[in-house]
């Protein structure tokens, strides 16, 4: 059969893949520095101003760990450090402002909100490391699967094509504009799809790492 090939490359039916999901960095700082330290200032000037206004209702000192919660949005940690150091400094300061309640209400008060702060601050450094950690991770899968010279093609649940790297490019002889969203069935001779399909289904209600066409034979 002139049809009957050898295929190089190999398909990943994977019902998993979102071909909109966007890279976790650019979501999460798509926002302008500049806005969000004017937010932050902003939050911070308020805070300041209810605080000496109500020395005694310690819930104001939310708006500083508002203020440290903020830098989640900034990509540098100094933002997050210096933040936390203002309002640890800032809550330290109000303790000797004159207050109602005891002294060692008042005191209680302050150390539960620097612990708080710290906390936040403790939180936002690690979910930044945490997203770096996973981004790093995306560029190399991204790497890996540009560069390979192995032709790769990721399909959804529905067999249609979702991502396709430049070696499949080449060998199929197709754009990656013309191959996004169509059926992966667009790439096996006519007479073999009615099969395919149903072996996609099943690889779908029941997939399974295994070799490309294992157990039966391949055509193109």
């Amino acid at each position: 059969d002139k049809y009957q090939v050898s295929i190089k490359s190999f398909i990943l039916l994977c019902s998993l893949i979102n071909p909109n999901r966007s890279n976790s960095d650019q979501l999460m700082y798509q926002f302008k520095k500049g806005n969000i330290l004017f937010f932050s200032l902003l939050v911070f000037a308020t805070t300041v101003w209810l605080e000496f206004r109500f020395p005694d209702f310690a819930f104001f000192d939310g708006g500083l760990i508002t203020f440290v919660l903020l830098t989640i949005f900034l990509k540098e940690d100094y933002y997050t450090y210096i933040f936390g150091v203002i309002s640890f400094l800032f809550v330290f300061g109000t303790y000797f402002l004159d207050h109602d309640l005891s002294p060692t209400q008042v005191m209680f008060q302050h150390l539960f909100s620097m612990c708080l702060i710290a906390g936040s601050v403790l939180l936002v450094i690690f979910f930044k490391r945490l997203n770096r950690e996973k981004d790093s991770e995306e560029r190399q899968i991204n790497a890996l699967f540009h560069n390979t010279t192995e032709g790769i093609i990721l399909a959804n649940r529905t067999g249609e094509i979702v991502l396709i790297n430049p070696a499949a490019e080449r060998m199929f002889g197709y754009k990656r504009e013309e191959l996004l969203g169509q059926r992966i069935e667009l790439l096996i001779p006519t007479r073999f799809t009615g099969n395919h399909q149903k072996y996609r289904d099943s690889f779908a209600d029941d997939p399974k790492s295994r070799k490309m066409g294992h157990g039966r034979d391949l055509y193109a």
